[in-house]
């Protein structure tokens, strides 16, 4: 039971911490609290928070695939993966079309 609470609280923790620093990075890079829009250090950290989206459930299917539950890995690894691929294609798009 140890185990899935462990599994529960990476993937609770790292979402957490992927929304903060997604919505610090783009409340800075927006301009709400710098008053120069284009801070090189805000769009590093809103980066970093848009990692840790598929970082996260990918961390949990190694979790899950060392303490031996192979369809938990599975699974969260595929959420992983299509996490990645939404996210660096939703990416590609905005950077293509400024």
């Amino acid at each position: 039971m140890g185990r899935a609470f462990s599994l529960v609280a990476v993937l609770v923790i790292g979402w957490a911490a992927a929304l903060l620093l997604l919505y610090w990075g783009l409340k800075r890079t927006i301009g709400w609290i710098d008053p120069s829009p284009d801070n090189p250090f805000a769009v590093a950290v809103a980066f970093i928070g848009l990692a840790l989206v598929p970082a996260t459930p990918a961390t949990v299917a190694w979790l899950a695939a060392k303490y031996g539950w192979s369809v938990a890995a599975w699974g969260f690894g595929v959420l992983a993966a299509a996490l990645a691929i939404i996210l660096g294609g939703w990416l590609f798009l905005n950077i293509t079309q400024s």
